[in-house]
Parts: C-alpha cells; structure tokens; sequence
C-alpha cells in the first residue's frame, strides 16, 4: 500500500553533495571524461492510518561499474565511493507519488553502472500516538545493500543522469500485530529493506485519478503495477482520489486497482517506452447494496 502525492520530482530539502575519496584518482584518469550522478529516492506505498514516520538513516553510498567484481571495491574508478557530509535521516511517508529526494550529487568516471550499495545505519517507525519503534538494521550488510540498476546507468562524457532508488515501505516494514484494531495492537516492525533502482533517463510514468461511479473520490485505493506476474511496485491515490508512479523502465505491464467495498479493475498492456507519461484512471463499481433511501 501507498501513501501518495502527486507533485512530480520535488527536491524536498535541496541537495547534498557527497564527499569525493576518489577525487586524486580522477584527476590523474582524466577529468574530462567525467559525467555527473544525481542519487534520488521516493518510497513505494506504505499503510499509513495510524503511522506518523517510518525513518531511515544512510551514511554512504557506492556505485558499481558494470564489469567490477567484489574484490573491486578497492579501485576508485570501478567501485565509487559516496560518503554524505552528514548522515541523513529521512521520514519516508514524506517521500511519495512522485516526491523524491536527492541523497547526492556527484561527478564519476564515465561509463556503465549497474549496481548501487546503499548503507542503512538505523531504521525506525513512529505512530501516531508517538509511540516509536527503533528496528534492528539487518546484520551482515558491512558492504551496504546491493541494488541492481535495471536498467542500467550509461553515464557519458560531461553527461548529467539521474538514478532513482524506490523504497518499497510496505514490504520493508513488516507489522508485527495488527494495525486495524487500533494501536495497542501494534506489537512491532520487522525491518527488511526491498529496493529497487532505475536509471530515470529511460524511466516512464503512469498517473491518473480513481472515483467511483457517482464521481466522488476514493483514498487509500490501491494500485499495483505488475510485469507479469511480479509486482514492480505499488501506490496509493491520496486526499484527492490522485495516483502517480514514477520510475517504470519501459516494458510491459498491467495495472490493478483495487479497494474495500468496490470490485477490482485491472489495466492490460500497458506498452511504456523511456520518457512516457501515461495517464490511466478508474472509475471503481461498489459491492455494497444500494441504499433504498
């Protein structure tokens, strides 16, 4: 499940830029054949009716070229080294629908990147009661989590790319009681961080609005995007009935939307290519019985 907004691409608090450890060894490779990353995250869906925040705090982050190996991560030109000014903590409920953030802004050797590593040092989820649940990060992770790039960064010369990590909360947070009987049924979070990465050059988008069939809105309707059979990610439409996900690499896929109390619909071939912005609405039926009066 979503929680969702619909602005496009929003810079929430500005940017930072990583600190550069390899920055001697590209002069001495060639500073013109250089190209400049910018890191950003969004959040795939999360339950949200008694959530206030569900955090994560990120230390550093590297880039991996397409041909290095895990012994690499010693060369600066193979396996690039982020470490952010700060550590930086980020609310991801405040990273929906299109809002992303940028963690780093970065100029790298040129070439083809298919693999970011991304180092998780707390994780933690607040109610809305205040109540706070700091979560045990898994352990054995010292290398960071691996993301594959799909597709991957082809990053040229002098060449500005975008890379867009999509925190999916709603699998990466897993509830421990359940949350719709009120919150001192809450027991806890499990942390299990699903990620998935994209080169936004070659991204697309799909948007739109869900009503019923008197044309009133519908929150908290849930949309998943499929490939297949596997699920690429999810969002839920907010305040205003409204829906947007970003980041789809081009393929094909399907569209589910679906609510409580209203019949489930489903898009079919759904044929993206980089750049897209394709806008699908629905228009859910209810099962409830007619009211008489």
């Amino acid at each position: 499940m979503r929680l969702t907004f619909f602005a496009l691409t929003i810079l929430v608090t500005g940017l930072l830029t990583g600190c550069n450890d390899f920055a001697e060894d590209l002069n001495e490779y060639n500073s013109d054949k250089t190209g400049t990353v910018i890191i950003k995250m969004t959040d795939a869906p999360f339950p949200a009716d008694l959530v206030s925040e569900a955090n994560i705090t990120i230390d550093w982050i590297k880039l991996l070229k397409q041909d290095s190996e895990e012994g690499d991560d010693n060369d600066s030109l193979s396996v690039i080294m982020i470490e952010l000014e700060d550590n930086m903590t980020l609310n991801l409920l405040s990273l929906s629908n299109g809002v992303t953030e940028i963690l780093s802004e970065t100029d790298v050797p040129a070439g083809t990147y298919d693999e970011i590593r991304l180092h998780i040092t707390d994780a933690g989820i607040m109610l809305k009661d205040s109540t706070y649940f700091d979560l045990k990060v898994p352990s054995g992770d010292a290398s960071g989590l691996k993301i594959k790039i799909n597709p991957a960064l082809d990053l040229g010369e002098n060449m500005i790319s975008e890379v867009l990590l999509d925190f999916d909360v709603s699998r990466s947070f897993v509830l421990r009681g359940n949350m719709k009987h009120g919150y001192d049924k809450v027991v806890g979070f499990i942390f299990k961080p699903v990620i998935r990465a994209v080169a936004s050059i070659a991204a697309a988008e799909i948007y739109g609005a869900v009503t019923d069939t008197t044309d009133a809105i519908i929150e908290n309707a849930l949309l998943t995007l499929l490939s297949g059979a596997d699920t690429v990610t999810t969002a839920l439409t907010d305040s205003l009935g409204l829906y947007r996900i970003i980041g789809i690499p081009p393929g094909l896929y399907s569209l589910t939307c679906e609510k409580d109390s209203f019949n489930t619909q489903t898009k079919e071939n759904l044929d993206l290519n980089g750049g897209d912005s394709l806008e699908q609405n629905f228009e859910l039926v209810s099962t409830e019985p007619a009211d008489d009066n």
